[in-house]
C-alpha cells in the first residue's frame, strides 16, 4: 500500500540549496525531498535524467513500503535500490529483455511516460485517436501511453482499465 503526497505548499528553503541553479523549482523539490542533488552540491539541470533518479523522485511522492523485485543490476546497497523495489512492486517499472534495470541509463520521455502513467494509476488502452504529435506513430511502442498522458479526457475507470468518455 501507498499514500501520495498531499499537495501541500511547499516553502522555499532559506538558502539555494545548490550550487549551479537558483531556480525556485528545484529548490522546492529539494525541500519537499523529492531530490537531493550530488554529493558535490549541484543539482545538473542541464544533464539527462536517469532512470533511477526519475523512479527515486516520483517515489518521492509516496510513502515507500516494501518490494523485493531484485533486478541484477541493482544491489541491495543501490542508493535508489528501495525505491527501485518498490516501484517494480507497484508495477511502475519492469526489467528489459535480460531482467536488468539499468538505472543509470538515460530515461527516455517515452519511458517517463509509462512510469509517470502507472504512478498516477492512469490506465492506457487503445483508443481511436490521432496522436498530438506528428513523431509518434502508431506503431511506436509508448503510442497509447503518450495520448493517455497528452489528450485531454474524461473516463470510468473498471476492473479492465479505464473508458473514455
Amino acid at each position: 500500500a501507498y499514500e501520495i503526497y498531499t499537495g501541500e505548499e511547499i516553502p522555499l528553503p532559506e538558502e539555494a540549496p545548490f550550487s549551479d541553479t537558483q531556480d525556485p523549482i528545484a529548490g522546492k523539490a529539494y525541500a519537499a525531498g523529492l531530490t537531493q542533488g550530488y554529493e558535490d552540491g549541484t543539482f545538473r539541470p542541464t544533464q539527462p535524467v536517469r532512470r533511477a533518479e526519475l523512479v527515486k523522485m516520483v517515489c518521492g511522492f509516496f510513502t515507500v513500503t516494501g518490494g523485493s523485485h531484485a533486478f541484477p543490476d541493482v544491489p541491495a546497497s543501490y542508493w535508489a535500490a528501495r525505491e527501485i523495489a518498490f516501484a517494480a512492486a507497484q508495477g511502475w517499472i519492469s526489467g528489459g529483455t535480460d531482467g536488468t534495470f539499468q538505472p543509470g541509463r538515460n530515461v527516455t520521455r517515452a519511458e517517463a511516460v509509462k512510469i509517470l502513467n502507472r504512478a498516477m494509476d492512469r490506465q492506457a488502452g487503445e483508443r481511436d485517436i490521432a496522436a498530438p504529435f506528428t513523431d509518434v506513430r502508431v506503431d511506436h511502442w509508448a503510442y497509447h501511453e503518450i495520448l493517455e498522458a497528452s489528450v485531454t479526457h474524461d473516463y470510468e475507470k473498471h476492473s479492465q482499465g479505464e473508458t473514455w468518455l
